[in-house]
Protein backbone atom coordinates (compact mmCIF):
# COMPACT_ATOMS: atom_id res chain seq x y z
CA UNK A 1 0.00 0.00 0.00
CA UNK A 2 1.44 3.35 -1.01
CA UNK A 3 1.60 6.34 1.32
CA UNK A 4 -1.18 8.14 -0.58
CA UNK A 5 -3.43 5.04 -0.41
CA UNK A 6 -2.91 4.88 3.34
CA UNK A 7 -3.65 8.58 3.87
CA UNK A 8 -6.70 8.56 1.59
CA UNK A 9 -8.29 5.56 3.29
CA UNK A 10 -11.25 6.85 5.40
CA UNK A 11 -10.57 4.26 8.12
CA UNK A 12 -6.98 5.47 8.48
CA UNK A 13 -8.05 9.12 8.49
CA UNK A 14 -10.53 8.42 11.31
CA UNK A 15 -7.87 6.47 13.22
CA UNK A 16 -5.45 9.37 12.97
CA UNK A 17 -8.17 11.83 14.04
CA UNK A 18 -8.99 9.72 17.10
CA UNK A 19 -5.33 9.43 18.13
CA UNK A 20 -4.79 13.18 17.73
CA UNK A 21 -8.00 13.93 19.62
CA UNK A 22 -7.03 11.66 22.52
CA UNK A 23 -3.56 13.15 22.84
CA UNK A 24 -4.92 16.68 22.52
CA UNK A 25 -7.44 16.07 25.33
CA UNK A 26 -4.73 14.76 27.66
CA UNK A 27 -2.38 17.57 26.69
CA UNK A 28 -5.19 20.10 27.18
CA UNK A 29 -5.78 18.93 30.77
CA UNK A 30 -2.07 19.29 31.52
CA UNK A 31 -1.96 22.75 29.94
CA UNK A 32 -5.18 24.03 31.49
CA UNK A 33 -3.75 22.86 34.76
CA UNK A 34 -5.31 20.73 37.42
CA UNK A 35 -5.39 23.74 39.73
CA UNK A 36 -7.66 25.70 37.35
CA UNK A 37 -10.05 22.76 37.14
CA UNK A 38 -9.98 22.43 40.92
CA UNK A 39 -10.95 26.10 41.21
CA UNK A 40 -13.96 25.52 38.98
CA UNK A 41 -14.91 22.41 40.98
CA UNK A 42 -14.67 24.29 44.29
CA UNK A 43 -18.29 25.40 43.84
CA UNK A 44 -21.04 22.96 44.89
CA UNK A 45 -23.44 23.99 42.12
CA UNK A 46 -20.83 23.45 39.41
CA UNK A 47 -20.12 19.99 40.84
CA UNK A 48 -23.88 19.35 40.98
CA UNK A 49 -24.16 20.29 37.29
CA UNK A 50 -21.51 17.70 36.41
CA UNK A 51 -23.37 15.12 38.50
CA UNK A 52 -26.69 15.96 36.83
CA UNK A 53 -25.12 15.65 33.39
CA UNK A 54 -23.69 12.22 34.21
CA UNK A 55 -27.12 10.59 33.93
CA UNK A 56 -29.37 13.25 32.45
CA UNK A 57 -32.42 11.02 31.99
CA UNK A 58 -32.62 10.63 35.79
CA UNK A 59 -32.33 14.37 36.42
CA UNK A 60 -34.15 16.11 33.56
CA UNK A 61 -37.09 15.64 31.21
CA UNK A 62 -36.11 15.21 27.56
CA UNK A 63 -36.29 18.44 25.58
CA UNK A 64 -39.66 18.86 23.87
CA UNK A 65 -38.16 19.40 20.43
CA UNK A 66 -35.60 16.56 20.54
CA UNK A 67 -36.99 13.96 22.94
CA UNK A 68 -33.51 12.61 23.77
CA UNK A 69 -30.19 13.51 25.41
CA UNK A 70 -27.72 12.71 22.62
CA UNK A 71 -26.62 16.35 22.55
CA UNK A 72 -26.82 16.79 26.30
CA UNK A 73 -29.22 18.81 28.44
CA UNK A 74 -30.77 22.12 27.48
CA UNK A 75 -29.22 24.99 29.43
CA UNK A 76 -32.73 26.16 30.37
CA UNK A 77 -33.34 22.91 32.26
CA UNK A 78 -30.05 23.27 34.14
CA UNK A 79 -31.03 26.82 35.08
CA UNK A 80 -34.49 25.72 36.30
CA UNK A 81 -33.13 22.80 38.35
CA UNK A 82 -30.46 24.91 40.04
CA UNK A 83 -32.81 27.54 41.44
CA UNK A 84 -30.15 30.20 40.73
CA UNK A 85 -30.33 33.13 38.32
CA UNK A 86 -29.91 32.54 34.61
CA UNK A 87 -26.79 34.74 34.52
CA UNK A 88 -25.16 32.78 37.37
CA UNK A 89 -25.82 29.43 35.67
CA UNK A 90 -24.60 30.81 32.34
CA UNK A 91 -21.39 31.88 34.08
CA UNK A 92 -20.99 28.47 35.75
CA UNK A 93 -21.53 26.65 32.43
CA UNK A 94 -18.95 28.89 30.76
CA UNK A 95 -16.42 28.13 33.49
CA UNK A 96 -17.01 24.38 33.15
CA UNK A 97 -16.67 24.71 29.38
CA UNK A 98 -13.50 26.84 29.56
CA UNK A 99 -11.64 24.14 31.50
CA UNK A 100 -12.92 21.43 29.15
CA UNK A 101 -15.27 19.54 31.50
CA UNK A 102 -18.41 20.10 29.40
CA UNK A 103 -19.11 20.73 25.74
CA UNK A 104 -21.95 22.79 24.27
CA UNK A 105 -24.00 21.98 21.19
CA UNK A 106 -26.19 24.67 19.69
CA UNK A 107 -29.40 23.54 17.97
CA UNK A 108 -31.70 26.33 16.88
CA UNK A 109 -32.17 28.74 19.75
CA UNK A 110 -31.18 26.18 22.40
CA UNK A 111 -27.75 25.22 23.71
CA UNK A 112 -27.27 21.72 25.07
CA UNK A 113 -24.50 20.74 27.45
CA UNK A 114 -22.88 17.37 28.02
CA UNK A 115 -19.93 16.10 29.98
CA UNK A 116 -16.61 15.75 28.18
CA UNK A 117 -15.81 12.27 29.48
CA UNK A 118 -12.37 12.15 27.85
CA UNK A 119 -11.27 15.30 29.63
CA UNK A 120 -12.82 14.22 32.93
CA UNK A 121 -10.89 10.94 32.74
CA UNK A 122 -7.69 12.78 31.84
CA UNK A 123 -8.22 15.15 34.79
CA UNK A 124 -8.77 12.25 37.21
CA UNK A 125 -5.65 10.53 35.86
CA UNK A 126 -3.57 13.71 36.13
CA UNK A 127 -4.74 14.50 39.67
CA UNK A 128 -4.03 10.94 40.79
CA UNK A 129 -0.44 11.34 39.51
CA UNK A 130 0.00 14.62 41.38
CA UNK A 131 -1.44 13.40 44.67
Amino acid sequence: MSKSDWVNNPYHVRLIQNVISTYFDIYYICIVNVIEINKVLSNKTRVDILKWLKEPSKEFPPHKELGHFRFGVCGQYIFEKSGLSQSTISNYLSQLQNVGLITPTRIGKWTYFQRNEKNIKAYVKEISKEL
